[in-house]
């Protein structure tokens, strides 16, 4: 496992350095590098294989992932829209803030859903779940 990790982190690294690179960044989507940058298992980008053999070394697994996702594409498609706050009770509480905030940046970034229903997740919200429908910075300095 531990080789697997070392393996993981470079392909990270050559992921992230390809990103910021403005002669290679239009080859990594945003959604892509956002997943790799925060160890979320890329659900949106399976035809993209270069995270193919890493799937145990992402910390937010794609079973949880498609958990989250397949709720809300349900919900969605029925346009009924939930709160921030809402979705949180809904998986438990405070516990999975952080892991929720991940994964709704990552739909956001990879061009999932709607305007209506991310302006209704970040109507009742975390200050910090506001960055959810912020856009992709890439810091060069």
């Amino acid at each position: 496992m531990k080789s697997d990790k070392k393996l993981y982190n470079l392909q990270k690294f050559l992921i992230l350095q390809t990103k910021i690179n403005p002669a290679t960044n239009n080859n990594i989507t945003d959604g892509y590098a956002y997943a790799w940058y925060n160890d979320i298992y890329p659900f949106f980008d399976d035809s993209v294989k270069w995270h193919e053999g890493f799937e145990q070394c992402f910390e937010i697994k794609k079973e949880r992932i498609s958990e989250v996702l397949f709720f809300l594409d349900e919900n969605w498609l029925k346009k009924k829209y939930f709160t921030f706050y809402q979705l949180e009770s809904h998986y438990g509480g405070r516990g999975f803030r952080s892991e929720l905030i991940s994964i709704l940046r990552y739909a956001y970034l990879s061009h999932k859903f709607d305007d209506a229903f991310w302006k209704k997740i970040v109507s009742d919200a975390p200050i910090e779940a506001h960055t959810i429908t912020y856009k992709l910075e890439i810091f060069l300095n």
